[in-house]
């Protein structure tokens, strides 16, 4: 086995991480800093804390931090009972997500593919061309309709 010096790993690393410095640490000292002063225009006069001070006193601003801490709990709550409930349910409700899936495939093929580029000529507008976003829908459809009619262990 070839053995390096412990600090190798960390000389290839050193690139991604002052790039990672670069992108998200220094917007951030900047806006600590943009946010020390009075703003008019490109710049403005020292100021401190004022700024932070007359956010804390406003009432608006306690509802947004106690609407954001209850996002913050309930999001992992919903995610982890969401995931629970999706494979509990999954093979009984294997049989609606086919047709479902089925369904929605053949709408976006051959309501926005088919009828719209060739009957409407939906390829030759510059306003409203559909065809990407309905080619995307398609793709994803048909990609979660192939991994559900995927067998299980127990079937194979």
């Amino acid at each position: 086995m070839l053995r390096t010096r412990f600090w190798v790993p960390y000389l290839y690393v050193a690139p991604a991480a002052a790039l990672l410095c670069l992108v998200f640490a220094y917007p951030v000292v900047r806006v600590v800093e943009f946010s020390t002063r009075l703003i008019r225009g490109a710049s403005g006069p020292y100021v401190g804390s004022l700024n932070y001070r007359l956010v804390w006193e406003d009432p608006t601003f306690h509802d947004a931090l106690e609407h954001s801490a209850l996002l913050l709990l309930a999001v992992p709550v919903l995610l982890f009972l969401s995931i629970v409930f999706a494979v509990l349910l999954f093979d009984r409700a294997r049989g609606w997500a086919v047709a479902g899936l089925t369904i929605g495939f053949v709408l976006y093929l051959f309501g926005f593919m088919t009828v719209g580029a060739e009957w409407f000529l939906m390829w030759q507008s510059h306003q409203w061309n559909g065809q990407q976003a309905a080619f995307r829908v398609i793709v994803c459809t048909a990609l979660v309709l192939l991994f559900v009619c995927q067998p299980t262990p127990e079937e194979s």
